[in-house]
């Protein structure tokens, strides 16, 4: 008796979420919820929109423009050679020029000699300025992280060869 009680139980349940569901989607709720949540439902400003727009829509990028060689001791000027790009609002210039007007953050700098299986390269890092000198010769693994206006992540890994004679 309580089995088939279970099972009555259940099938009623089941029953409910069924109408439950088909009542939201015939009622429009489920529309309603979508352009409230995209910002473009009569309830939404045009803030919001703009604000949607340069929260999820924004995709910045850091792309290396530099030598992919350089001599041992020798100053690396890593933010004047990565370029910063903001397709959402079409800019586009050095890394160090974007942090300069406002239009990015650094919030990382880190040298990995891809020899070695972990730990940081011996090199003088200047998180500042942006510059590098790397004492050994090496291949290194160089990441950049850092954010944009909105305060959406990027970040990029490429790599130099380091060596006594030089580029």
């Amino acid at each position: 008796m309580k089995k088939i009680l279970q099972a009555i139980g259940g099938a009623i349940i089941a029953a409910a979420a069924v109408l439950i569901v088909v009542n939201l989607y015939s009622g429009g709720v489920m529309e309603q919820l979508k352009q409230e949540g995209m910002g473009i439902g009569n309830t939404g400003t045009k803030e919001t929109g703009e604000e949607y727009k340069k929260a999820v829509l924004a995709d910045p990028h850091l792309q290396y423009q530099g030598k992919v060689a350089a001599r041992t001791d020798a100053a690396i000027d890593l933010y004047g050679e990565v370029q910063f790009l903001d397709n959402l609002e079409h800019y586009e210039s050095s890394l160090a020029d974007a942090v300069q007007a406002g239009r990015a953050s650094i919030q990382g700098l880190e040298i990995i000699d891809v020899g070695q299986e972990e730990g940081t390269a011996q090199a003088d890092i200047d998180e500042d300025a942006g510059s590098v000198k790397i004492h050994k010769s090496g291949v290194y693994r160089i990441r950049i992280s850092a954010t944009d206006c909105h305060n959406n992540p990027v970040k990029t890994d490429f790599l130099i060869a380091v060596n006594r004679k030089g580029a």
